[in-house]
């Protein structure tokens, strides 16, 4: 029962993260997910209570953490961005009157959080990416939708550098996903069309070199890659059923991610790999749970 491990019902003091320390998802089948930390990969604190958490992310220097909180709002599944200290206190809702918000990632030196917002009309479909700090101000929105094709549907996905952030988009006549880079000081979008084969929808850019990882296309199902960022040296880094939500150690030497094994029975497992494909194993297992959206 994943309530009785969220952390208003537990004393002990949780240590101080290190570069080996992973944030991540647990999730209980039919039940709930909840923010975990694991510091020795075998044992887990909870962080945050059921019914359902989305998405989770690292500042840099591991002292604070941004998620996204679902609640129940007139008949709605509404989704928040909040923040939180590595210890599962000081929390604040950092999102103002967004309803449906998704991805929320930090910048490279931690000054920044951006998300993206959804709002869809009769009409058109409104996408929004908002940065701002970990007080929710500077609040920031950039009205993406309005430089793309019509009625496509945008995600910011994560932070090549301070002030430019790669997102992917779907135009309603395809369900391929394309890859963008918007500087949020100019606005400015250009393209990165050597993904588009591939069909990216999860992207991490490295956080020391030129490269990022992604889920793509793959047999049976979407696989996690690596590339360098002028679109060499591509290679696949799972091998497995079905892989998911890359993220880079930080100093760029080995990714983590989320896998299916074998198939829809097996739970979610985190493994981790060399940048360069060698070494792959599994890192955390925890029975009858999954374990998803790891970040180091």
């Amino acid at each position: 029962d994943l309530s009785t491990l969220s952390v208003e019902k537990r004393t002990t003091t949780i240590p101080v993260p290190d570069n080996n320390t992973i944030v991540l998802l647990i999730r209980l089948p039919n039940i709930g997910q909840a923010v975990g930390t694991t510091y020795d990969y075998k044992n887990f604190y909870t962080l945050t209570c059921i019914p359902y958490v989305l998405f989770v992310d690292w500042s840099p220097d591991k002292q604070w953490l941004v998620y996204i909180q679902t609640l129940q709002e007139k008949g709605e599944l509404v989704k928040e961005v909040w923040r939180m200290k590595y210890d599962g206190s000081d929390k604040k809702i950092l999102s103002k009157n967004e309803k449906y918000c998704f991805s929320p990632r930090f910048s490279p030196s931690g000054s920044k959080i951006m998300f993206t917002a959804h709002e869809n009309n009769i009409d058109k479909i409104t996408t929004k990416i908002i940065t701002c700090d970990i007080f929710g101000n500077q609040y920031n929105e950039i009205f993406i939708s309005e430089q793309l094709p019509e009625n496509c549907s945008a995600w910011g996905q994560c932070w090549k550098t301070d002030d430019d952030i790669l997102f992917t988009y779907y135009d309603e006549h395809t369900i391929s996903p394309h890859v963008g880079l918007i500087n949020i000081v100019s606005k400015k979008i250009s393209y990165i069309t050597y993904l588009d084969t591939l069909d990216p929808y999860i992207i991490q850019w490295s956080p020391v070199r030129d490269e990022m990882a992604f889920v793509g296309k793959g047999y049976p199902g979407t696989q996690v890659w690596a590339i360098n960022g002028d679109g060499t040296n591509l290679r696949k880094l799972s091998d497995c059923f079905l892989a998911n939500a890359p993220d880079w150690s930080s100093d760029g030497e080995k990714v983590i991610f989320s896998q299916l094994t074998n198939g829809f029975e097996d739970n979610y497992t985190v493994w981790v790999v060399n940048r360069d494909g060698t070494n792959l194993h599994q890192l955390l297992k925890k029975d009858g749970f999954d374990l998803v959206d790891p970040a180091w």
